[in-house]
């Protein structure tokens, strides 16, 4: 599915193109019927993009306004207000096109900030869901990266904001890759100087103390070539006191380790010491809830205890409510010991709960003080395990009942929709069978129209080459009929010119002058001593040439050249050789400084550079013409 339809003559696909590819450019997806995939039905394929697009551009023409095709498509557009129309030139339409505003791209040559483009795509955005389209024309042709960042921050959504972007990213990889390659070329060529620089050193080095040392032991010591003067440049020191710019990096390196050594134990420690905190944080809270918890249970145990000795029978069993209180007795204070034994901690707190004197005497009631706690825990226990049991199952016997319900609600309507099912299917049935059978001849009509289309197709296709072969002959019957006419109006101003000749001589010469007769056949208009009265010369050329006979020689040389070569050639290459023949006429006189019509000055008359200029036009005439 395409953005934008074109609508428009086939005969002028040439002129759509450049507004097709002006859209592709702003991210729009176009479709125009050079693009039907083969073995798809033309027609089919044409309807489906039109019924998909979201805009419909129409171009209007004198030619598409009397196309059927680009009528229906546009009477679709106009019904769906899908439709774009711009004219490729002015023409007059008919209702319901000639009320819609339409956009004129009879003078557009591509130019973005062109007033009727930008109305065409303004409102094809609004059409396809783009209103920032007009403002990315001017972000475009503002031509910087801020302007489009700008617009894109502006219309994120926008298929060409990510476009954009990813044009922005490509040109700034582009230009740091170029960047980077020449700074690494310059980097490779300044490492290539240094280090033929270092090899030259080294090699002068060496050769300096192998001609020291063929010396011998006359060797001066001191004149030994030293290598650790080539350092001095790389260590910033000289090479007296290398030894000790050594030592100071020694313990400059030295002194770096130990500090980053330190640096680490510090990390570690702090960290060790944050874990440790954390954990004593964590055992000082549960410290303090077991610190309450204790205090707690000693308040019971004690309020328990002073209950217990004041009630009126040591052997009656202890009340419901003291249960728990109980087993913390049975468990903490009966057998000294427990949860009451690790939580008081103060002896004066135990002496006033358990007088002294009192442990011989309360021991069998604390044997029985146990036994009826753990009966009396278990038959507590027990109860609430069935009670918890029981409640269960009255409420999954309730969920049941409702689900039982709820069924049995669903099995009825179930039914009733089975026979209302069973009754549609039965109409449906009836209809089917009424369906196949309009199927059937609705199939055979679309088979009879599509083979009527077919036969319409190969009629148009036969139509339209005799309509090409017509235009054909058309068109050569105009180029024939304008050959013919010129070479009329040739003949024409011959006649005139002879005619003319005639009156001249009539009146001027004494003696009789034989007139030319006038020729049967076409001849070409030619200024030659044959054709024309130096007595009566129109041409400023003719004036030169009547009064050289060097010239008029060469005249009568051009004529016979021209006649040779006319004589071989059809009535097209005649009709060209007669158009160029003129051309050259009138170009080569005033390109010797000579006027077209009339007589030049006597200087130009005798000058012998005019002369020699004529002159070398007409041989170079010659060859041309001998040569065609």
């Amino acid at each position: 599915m395409a953005d934008v339809f074109f609508s428009y003559s086939r005969t002028e696909r040439s002129r759509i193109v450049p507004i097709v590819d002006a859209l592709q450019s702003l991210n729009l997806s176009t479709w125009f019927d050079k693009e039907i995939p083969p073995g798809k039905n033309y027609q089919d394929v044409i309807n489906e993009e039109l019924e998909l697009a979201k805009a419909v551009v129409v171009c209007w023409s004198s030619k598409s306004k009397r196309s059927t095709w680009v009528k229906s498509e546009a009477t679709f557009a106009n019904e769906r207000s899908t439709i774009v129309p711009c004219y490729l030139d002015q023409c007059a339409l008919m209702p319901p096109f000639n009320t819609i505003q339409t956009a004129d791209l009879s003078s557009w040559n591509g130019d973005i900030k062109h007033e009727e483009w930008r109305r065409l795509v303004a409102s094809i955005g609004t059409l396809v869901g783009r209103p920032g389209l007009l403002e990315l024309l001017d972000a475009l042709q503002d031509k910087t990266w801020s302007s489009l960042s700008q617009w894109a921050a502006k219309y994120p959504s926008d298929p060409s904001a990510k476009a954009s972007g990813n044009a922005w990213a490509a040109q700034q990889q582009d230009q740091f890759d170029k960047e980077f390659f020449l700074a690494g070329q310059r980097l490779d060529r300044a490492k290539k100087r240094q280090q033929a620089q270092i090899d030259r050193k080294l090699a002068g080095m060496a050769d300096e103390f192998t001609a020291w040392l063929a010396l011998g032991p006359a060797a001066h010591p001191e004149k030994r070539p030293d290598p650790k003067k080539l350092l001095s440049p790389a260590l910033g020191a000289s090479g007296d006191d290398y030894e000790a710019t050594v030592a100071r990096l020694a313990e400059v390196g030295l002194a770096a380790d130990a500090a980053a050594k330190e640096r680490e134990a510090l990390r570690l420690s702090h960290d060790n010491l944050s874990r440790h905190a954390a954990s004593l944080s964590e055992e000082l809270a549960a410290a303090k809830d077991g610190l309450t918890a204790a205090q707690s249970e000693i308040n019971e145990l004690t309020n328990a205890v002073t209950a217990y000795q004041s009630a009126p029978s040591a052997h009656s069993p202890p009340r419901k409510s003291h249960l728990r209180l109980a087993a913390a007795l049975g468990v903490g204070l009966v057998f000294g010991g427990g949860a009451f034994g690790v939580a008081v901690q103060d002896p004066g707190v135990a002496a006033s709960v358990i007088p002294s004197g009192m442990n011989a005497a309360i021991q069998p009631l604390r044997d029985q003080v146990a036994a009826l706690t753990k009966q009396l825990m278990d038959a507590q226990n027990d109860r609430d395990g069935k009670a918890a049991s029981l409640s269960a199952m009255s409420a999954d016997l309730a969920k049941a009942r409702a689900d039982a319900q709820a069924a049995k609600a669903d099995l009825a309507k179930a039914k009733t929709d089975l026979e209302a099912a069973n009754r549609n299917a039965s109409q449906a049935k009836g209809d089917g069978q009424t369906a196949a059978t309009q199927l059937r001849q609705l199939s055979a009509q679309i088979s009879d129209l599509q083979q009527k289309q077919l036969d319409a197709n190969s009629r148009a296709n036969q139509l339209q080459a005799a309509l090409d072969d017509a235009n054909r002959n058309l068109t050569q019957a105009r180029s024939d009929a304008q050959s013919a006419s010129n070479e009329a109006s040739s003949y024409m101003r011959q006649l005139s010119d002879l005619r003319q000749t005639m009156s001249s001589l009539s009146s001027a010469a004494a003696k009789p002058v034989a007139v030319a007769a006038i020729p049967s056949t076409p001849a070409p208009t030619l200024r030659t001593p044959a054709k024309f009265n130096c007595s009566a010369p129109s041409f400023g050329s003719d004036y030169v040439i009547c009064a050289s006979a060097v010239l008029m020689d060469a005249e009568a040389r051009a004529e016979e050249a021209y006649e040779a070569i006319r004589q071989g050639l059809s009535a097209k290459g005649r009709q060209e050789l007669l158009n160029n023949q003129r051309e050259w006429w009138n170009d080569y006189g005033p390109n010797c400084g000579l006027p077209l019509k009339g007589r030049p000055s006597d200087s130009l008359l005798r000058s012998s550079k005019t002369q020699q200029c004529i002159l070398a036009a007409l041989e170079s005439r010659i060859k041309e013409l001998r040569n065609w």
